[in-house]
């Protein structure tokens, strides 16, 4: 092998890890929380680590909290999210929350953050966002219902390969290739 195409495979492979932040990342969700339950999608601009909600630039998430009032979709057109302390991560794989943690929440509601109605609610030991503390919960009029946990959850996966898969797969092509020309 040539030192430019040594090289070249250098370059390429000290690259991976910033390809792998480079685009968005659509994580999916389908839980069931007490006697409700939500399900859809939540997207991130890429950021493996604690997330806070700048990180998060999309989501649509069905919530149902069993009491009969039936299905709301949150999403970042008619919802609000508030995310405090490090609790709330992600990597290539899956969104967790860490609900042992002492202090931090992730809450999407709908209208606003605070109007009390329309929430899903992921909350550490002394958050207390939706009263509950160290768990999560659903809300859809007023009639809340809740999971506690006491351990760090996998809340959502993805299926879809990240961008640092496909280049390393792009890579490994690129080399049998180039291995058959030589």
């Amino acid at each position: 092998m040539s030192f430019k195409r040594l090289l070249a495979a250098f370059a390429a492979s000290a690259l991976l890890p910033f390809l792998a932040h480079a685009a968005p990342i659509t994580y999916n969700l389908n839980r069931v929380v007490g006697t409700g339950s939500v399900f859809g999608t939540i997207t991130t601009d890429g950021t493996f680590g604690v997330l806070n909600s700048g990180n998060v630039t999309g989501w649509s998430l069905t919530i149902n909290d069993g009491d009969g009032s039936g299905a709301f979709v949150l999403s970042n057109v008619n919802s609000s999210l508030f995310m405090s302390g490090s609790l709330f991560s992600a990597d290539a794989d899956s969104l967790d929350f860490n609900f042992a943690g002492s202090s931090g929440l992730a809450l999407f509601q709908n209208p606003s953050t605070g109007s009390g109605i329309n929430w899903w609610c992921l909350e550490g030991l002394n958050s207390n966002c939706a009263g509950t503390g160290q768990g999560e919960s659903v809300n859809r009029f007023g009639s809340p219902t809740s999971t506690h946990y006491s351990t760090s959850q996998v809340i959502a996966t993805t299926s879809v390969p990240e961008p640092g898969t496909l280049a390393l797969a792009g890579i490994a092509l690129a080399g049998l290739a180039l291995r058959r020309r030589a």
